[in-house]
């Protein structure tokens, strides 16, 4: 069925290569161009710089969006001491791996795993497990970190 509209529409999904071949469709080449006076007029949070776009956003008079002046902090982090009370129960008395870490390579695991070794002194194994998205670098920060360390780390590469 051929619905027919009085309006003109557009394609939900623009083809670009079209658009940059066809020399007379200047209409949808601004579609493609980099707004850049109009990205840096935006007015944006002086807190956490979320843009004027947002939905259901205000700001107050110092600049500060009515999100980061609603927000409560909802925990407070334990003190390192209660951590380490916590996994002394889980302590070993021979040389086997105290916990297992997942591991991307990332900052946040890389840093995870750090302090695990570093400020637990826990003996983990770290896993890691590429679904298809782990660059090379994170390959190379795994490597590295893991021989530092003198962890051992099982791969699961896909």
């Amino acid at each position: 069925m051929n619905i027919k509209s009085k309006t003109n529409q557009r394609e939900t999904l623009v083809d670009s290569s079209i658009i940059i071949l066809n020399k007379n469709a200047t209409a949808e080449q601004c579609l493609l161009e980099y707004n850049v006076d109009k990205i840096n007029s935006l007015k944006r949070c002086t807190k956490c710089v979320l843009p004027e776009t947002f939905p259901f956003i205000s700001y107050d008079s110092k600049g500060v969006c009515n999100i980061c002046n609603n927000y409560k902090k909802k925990n407070q982090p334990n003190k390192s001491e209660s951590l380490i009370e916590l996994v002394k129960s889980h302590r070993k008395t021979n040389d086997e791996a105290e916990c297992l870490v997942p591991f991307s390579g990332g900052r946040d695991s890389s840093y995870t795993l750090h302090y695990i070794v570093n400020e637990l002194k826990l003996k983990p194994i770290t896993f890691t497990y590429d679904w298809g998205m782990v660059t090379d670098l994170a390959r190379r920060n795994i490597a590295r970190l893991c021989g530092k360390l003198g962890v051992e780390n099982i791969n699961d590469f896909l």
